[in-house]
């Protein structure tokens, strides 16, 4: 686990440390694997809407959708996925039958309910 020391306030500011392995770019959850309760791959992470104000992950969108982006779109509570350190990806209760029931084809959001 690597520290380091970081100035969050300006030159008045505090001084935090960060556990750099703790955290990760939300470019590179974009598009992880996402796993179901019983370790099989049912999609990946297509979309993480964050929150405006807290800057909190509210939800991802998970799709189990190729490359051309045909598939199911489904919005799902941040609170249901963790990361599995073996499988490089996230594992969440989830499955594809879910995604395919419940999922609509088009990933935008706007009347989409959390699942």
């Amino acid at each position: 686990m690597i520290e380091r020391e970081v100035e969050t306030g300006g030159p008045d500011g505090f001084i935090e440390d960060v556990e750099s392995d703790a955290a990760i770019a939300a470019d590179e959850v974009q598009g992880a694997a996402l796993y179901g309760p019983d370790g099989a791959k049912v999609g990946h992470i297509h979309k993480l809407m964050i929150d405006k104000r807290s800057g909190q992950v509210r939800y991802a969108i998970v799709t189990d959708a190729g490359i051309l982006g045909i598939g199911n779109y489904l919005p799902v509570s941040w609170s249901r996925f963790k990361f599995d350190e073996n499988l490089h990806g996230y594992v969440s209760d989830v499955t594809a039958e879910i995604i395919a029931e419940r999922g609509r084809d088009t990933a935008e959001h706007g009347d989409l309910q959390i699942w």
